[in-house]
């Protein structure tokens, strides 16, 4: 029964994510209302197996079986379709669920078999919500690492690729010394790993990095800036869809760097606003999975909670590229997207507003 549960949560996210990427143009509405159907079909058959399984008499789980490791939650994360000129591609064997022979056998049998992993689309899973994989700087205040630390490994670029001063740097990162999950390493290396470059590392105060923030309108950091040179790498064609053409530079799209950080937006300290759909079947769990952190926190936290209208939507995708809910901004600088237990919500909570609390361990897994 553990083992359905876990599948479930992650089928759940599988449908999140797919949505995010149908919101971030990577892929169309076809392929979008097919991976739908099949993410859907799977969860129906796992509850329907679970109500089968609800009538034996030794059925109960124990509720201390219940707490499922986030490390699992985000395996085995969406595989799309690549396009027309990947079609040849060899195609990779999905997983398959083990919660019965029969089930293993149509996952073997399922579509999946003509997909292949685009990198664009794993890039935008392995950064979006980067914070959770930790963060390797130490801060003034002694915070345990996120629990959902299980994205797909990235290469690690051994051979010093950091470029001094502008000396042929084909990748320049602007960040903020001020910005508390601002981690860039984990996509530094999967485009140094991808185009074969130096990087060039500045800080959003220097002169340069305040010459590029205004001459390709950069709004939200880390950024990510490609030199033309690389359309003659072999990668380009595979990644081209992560990336905006400005001048002679490729700046990498939010939707696919996980950059979430609004450094010109006026700061609100403990802020947490989150903004829903209205009647979205989503708004009740993700309720109940804030509930803990809220209680906890009370006292430090000015949370507002916002059902937010068509013409807000427009608003919020121009100020901040929301067009995915739920949604949090916290200090109204930080953007957090999605449902999260209530230890994850803290973790990202305390990396912005360290607090005495910030110790405390909260539940770990999806309400």
């Amino acid at each position: 029964m553990l083992e359905l549960k876990e599948q479930k949560e992650k089928l759940e996210n599988e449908l999140r994510f797919l949505k995010d990427t149908l919101d971030a143009g990577l892929i169309d509405t076809a392929e979008y209302e097919k991976e739908r159907k099949r993410i859907e079909d799977k969860i129906l058959e796992i509850d329907n197996h679970t109500e089968i399984s609800d009538e034996k008499p030794d059925a109960k789980v124990k509720p201390s079986q219940e707490k499922v490791d986030e490390q699992h939650e985000h395996e085995n994360l969406i595989q799309i379709r690549s396009k027309s000129e990947e079609k040849s591609a060899e195609p990779e064997k999905p997983e398959t669920y083990s919660y019965s022979q029969k089930s293993e056998q149509e996952e073997k049998k399922s579509s999946w078999g003509k997909y292949a992993v685009i990198a664009v689309v794993l890039i935008a899973f392995i950064v979006v919500f980067s914070f959770m994989n930790g963060n390797e700087s130490k801060t003034d205040t002694a915070v345990k690492k996120p629990v959902q630390n299980n994205f797909v490994p990235v290469p690690t670029i051994s051979n010093g690729e950091i470029a001094v001063g502008n000396e042929n740097a084909g990748l320049i990162v602007i960040t903020d010394n001020d910005c508390a999950i601002c981690e860039t390493e984990r996509m530094r290396n999967i485009l140094l790993e991808m185009f074969s470059t130096k990087a060039r590392i500045i800080d959003a105060d220097e002169k340069d990095a305040k010459n590029l923030i205004k001459e390709l309108g950069i709004t939200v950091l880390p950024a990510y800036i490609l030199t033309a040179d690389i359309e003659s790498s072999g990668n380009f064609n595979s990644f081209r869809t992560a990336l905006v053409k400005k001048g002679d530079k490729y700046i990498v799209s939010n939707a696919a760097s996980g950059g979430s950080y609004f450094f010109n937006s006026a700061e609100k300290k403990g802020e947490i606003v989150l903004y829903v759909l209205e009647d979205d079947a989503m708004n009740a769990k993700t309720d109940e999975n804030l509930r803990e952190f809220l209680d906890n926190f009370e006292d430090d936290v000015t949370f507002v909670k916002r059902e937010v209208s068509s013409a807000e939507r427009v608003s919020l995708k121009n100020e901040f590229g929301i067009t995915t809910f739920p949604v949090m901004m916290i200090n109204n600088k930080y953007k957090l997207t999605g449902v999260y237990p209530a230890e994850t919500v803290k973790e990202f909570f305390c990396k912005i507003n360290p607090n005495e609390k910030c110790d405390l361990a909260l539940a770990t897994y999806l309400r």
